[in-house]
Formats: C-alpha cells, structure tokens, sequence
C-alpha cells in the first residue's frame, strides 16, 4: 500500500513545475491568455463533518438533517466534498486556481475564518494560507490565483481580520493590481500571488485583484452545458485593459445534487463531462 501511495504521489508530481517549463514566448503574455487549471471547491477535501450546516445549503438538505441526522451528514458530506487532494497535493498536480469559499463558523466566537461547502472545514483559512506559502517557497517559478469568494456577507471585522491574514501571510509575494501580470514579470518581481477578492474592499488594496466572473451552467444536461458555455463566450472579455477580471472560470460541472440524495456520485458520467468541458476548452483555444 506504501508503495502505491508513493507511485501515485510521483504521478502526481509530474506537474509540480509546469509553468517554469513553458515555451519562453509564453512568458511575456497576460497570464488571462493562458489555460490555467484549477480546483472546484479547492479546500473541501476537510469539511468537518459535525460542523454546523452552511446556510446557502439546499433546503431539503436542511431537513434530512433535522429529521434523520445521521443519514442526512452522511449525504450532505458526499455532496458537498468536491476534492480528495490536499491544497499542496492539488499545487503538485498542477493545480494554479484555487476556488477558496470563505465563511466564519457560527459555533467559533473567535474572528477565525474557514472554508465552507454545506459544512464548515477544521482548519482555518490562516492555517490553509500557510501551507499554500510553504508551497511556493520550494516553488519559486510558479504562479497561484487564490480567489477569495463568498465574502460578500462578511462583517467589517471579518473583511478586515481576512485582508490582515491576506497580507501578512504572502506579503510582497502578491502582485499588485496595477500591474499586467505576466510570468517574466512575476517572476522578475518576486510575485507568486495574485488573490480575487469577491468584495467591494478590493478597490481600497492595491494587492486585492477584483472578483473573477465565474461560468457555471447549474445543470446536469452535457448539451445544455454546452450550448451555455457557446453562449457566454459570445459575450467576450470585458472592455477594461489591464484587469484580471478579463480572465473567465468556465465551470465545466454539472449539478451533482440529484445524483448524490440517490446515494450514487456517478463518476463515469462526470468523466465523460470533463472529456467534453475539455475537448470545448481545446477547440476554443485552437480558434483564437
């Protein structure tokens, strides 16, 4: 079993430095112009299972809980954990676009924030900050987009207890907004961060990169996946030069909440999603 788990981790680890070994003309264009792999729900893997549920989660979710507890945790945890890696095995994978989903925990009277998707995770976002720093010291030449969301709702306190986390865990690692990030440019300055902020307060940082425009079809048709990723790409990038925001995050899932109150995940049929999502991403790309 040991020996497995190592085999997988080397596998895994093919792709600890793919941005370094990019073609040199690759290094001089707007990151926005290059495919970047990321996670959904990237901190989900350590969702606490006894944590108190999420608001935003599913109303009959909410009531299988009050009804029948033990069933309804066990299938709230299947819906809603969307990653199996670590944060640092997603990075060794070759992850660079983490989809951090913060929220304070109603049952935590400190101003300790977490991660949330139906449950709340153990670890804090502090806690998950640091690993993520631990990452990019042994990884010099690569680049991670942390897209902060959800923190729309958040209290004064909350916003400013998080920038503070922000800023004093990754300091001058994070690429200024005013700057059109390009991989020589990062890598010339010493940049490794460029962090999304989902929230208004981003005008106020220079380290704060407005909110990423996400494309989720909230469906569980392939063809109507799709025919929604057609139509949002006729839409174009935004008009203003120089933003971040003109990168877009097709979210190439389906809706899997039908599937998981069955009790079955249906990973072939996801499969067959990703093959599709992925042959459209290529095809977009071969055409521009």
């Amino acid at each position: 079993m040991e020996s497995l788990q190592k085999k997988s981790d080397t596998g895994l680890d093919e792709n600890k430095q793919w941005m370094s070994q990019l073609p040199e003309h690759l290094w001089d264009i707007p990151l926005y112009n290059i495919s970047i792999p990321g996670s959904h729900d990237s901190m989900s893997y350590c969702l606490d299972k006894m944590s108190p549920l999420e608001p935003e989660l599913p109303i009959l979710l909410s009531v299988l809980d009050k009804l029948v507890p033990c069933l309804a945790r066990a299938t709230i945890l299947r819906w809603a954990k969307t990653q199996v890696l670590n944060v640092t095995q997603q990075l060794n994978a070759g992850v660079r676009y983490l989809d951090l989903r913060i929220a304070h925990r109603p049952d935590d009277p400190s101003p300790a924030l977490y991660f949330a998707h139906g449950l709340f995770t153990h670890i804090t976002v502090k806690e998950a900050f640091l690993e993520i720093l631990a990452w990019l010291l042994t990884n010099p030449t690569e680049v991670v987009i942390l897209s902060c969301r959800r923190v729309q709702d958040f209290t004064l306190e909350h916003h400013l207890h998080l920038i503070y986390c922000i800023y004093s865990v990754f300091g001058s690692k994070l690429c200024p907004k005013h700057d059109m990030p390009t991989l020589r440019l990062m890598w010339n300055m010493g940049y490794q961060v460029i962090l999304s902020y989902d929230d208004t307060m981003a005008q106020f940082y220079d380290f704060l990169w407005p909110s990423v425009p996400y494309w989720w079809a909230d469906t569980t048709s392939v063809s109507t996946l799709i025919h929604y990723l057609e139509e949002r790409k006729q839409e174009g990038r935004p008009d203003a030069f120089g933003t971040f925001t003109q990168h877009r995050v097709p979210y190439a899932v389906l809706s899997r909440q039908r599937w998981i109150l069955c009790g079955r995940t249906e990973p072939d049929r996801e499969l067959l999603v990703y093959c599709y999502s992925s042959i459209w991403i290529h095809e977009k790309h071969d055409n521009t």
